[in-house]
């Protein structure tokens, strides 16, 4: 489901300490685009809404060279483990 699958990315995005964003944007860029996840966690979006939000936080983070790597490695791997316990469950 996509929108869990933002939700989950928004989350590492609030509570990951991203070495990739401490490298491209200090502390401020870490601290902005923790703020931001956590804000946008706090709204109560629809898919369509949530999808508009993360593309206007996608072109903040590029305009300030910010890329949350740690963030998507982190939904990377929770997307698997989530995979391999989908399978499990089914035998």
């Amino acid at each position: 489901d996509s929108h869990a699958m933002y939700l989950a990315l928004l989350t590492c995005m609030a509570i990951n300490s991203d070495s990739c964003l401490v490298k491209r944007g200090g502390l401020a860029g870490l601290a902005f685009v923790r703020q931001r996840a956590a804000g946008l966690l706090r709204l109560s979006l629809n898919t369509c809404q949530l999808r508009y939000q993360l593309e206007r936080f996608n072109h903040q983070c590029v305009q300030r060279n910010l890329s949350p790597g740690g963030s998507a490695d982190c939904l990377s791997a929770i997307w698997f483990i989530a995979q391999i316990e989908h399978l499990t469950s089914q035998q």
